[in-house]
């Protein structure tokens, strides 16, 4: 199929009026274009305002709560340095060893002839001094059979001292009686 164009205005178009003519037909769409690009950045720009606006309020209600949150922050950080403190404090002041277990384990097996001048307790050892007084027996003899060997069978006691050793003996006079003087050291 062949396109016929009649020309009715007798006079050639130039150039410059088609470009005109084709501005002129696509000005409605460019202007609408225009309009929803305008209504657009219209929305965009209400809807940043009121972000502003909300962002600002929290700043104020920030500035207002700031102060209180810096105390609360300085409370916290004084509570963990004192619950620090407190379990610094425990360790030093709860012992290993529990000397009332071991003073009961002690009296305990301690027979009557047998006294104490001394008891020192450091650093997990155990220092004790004191005098045998020999009824019907040898002194040695009622120093560890009746002291020491039943001593190491308690239940508390050998879980904190492992050697239990007789560190010397002597013979002495106590207030004109013959005993016999002694020093046991413990240790782990």
């Amino acid at each position: 199929m062949n396109k016929i164009c009649i020309n009715l205005n007798p006079r050639k178009e130039k150039v410059e009026s088609i470009i005109l003519q084709r501005i002129v037909s696509y000005t409605p769409f460019v202007a609408l274009g225009a309009i929803v690009v305008f209504a657009a950045i219209l929305i965009l720009s209400l809807f940043i305002f009121f972000k502003i606006n909300t962002y600002n309020a929290y700043k104020q209600q920030w500035a207002q709560n700031g102060d209180k949150y810096a105390q609360i922050s300085k409370i916290k950080k004084e509570a963990k340095r004192l619950t620090e403190e407190v379990k610094v404090l425990r360790q030093m002041t709860t012992p290993d060893t529990h000397i009332v277990k071991i003073l009961e384990d002690v009296f305990n097996v301690l027979p009557q002839n047998v006294w104490f001048k001394d008891l020192t307790f450091r650093q997990g050892a155990l220092n004790l001094e004191g005098y045998v007084v020999a009824w019907q027996e040898d002194y040695l003899i009622s120093l560890v059979d009746k002291f020491i060997k039943p001593l190491k069978r308690r239940e508390y006691f050998p879980s904190k001292f492992k050697k239990v050793n007789l560190k010397h003996s002597q013979r002495t006079a106590f207030y004109g009686i013959e005993v016999l003087e002694y020093s046991i050291e413990c240790k782990n």
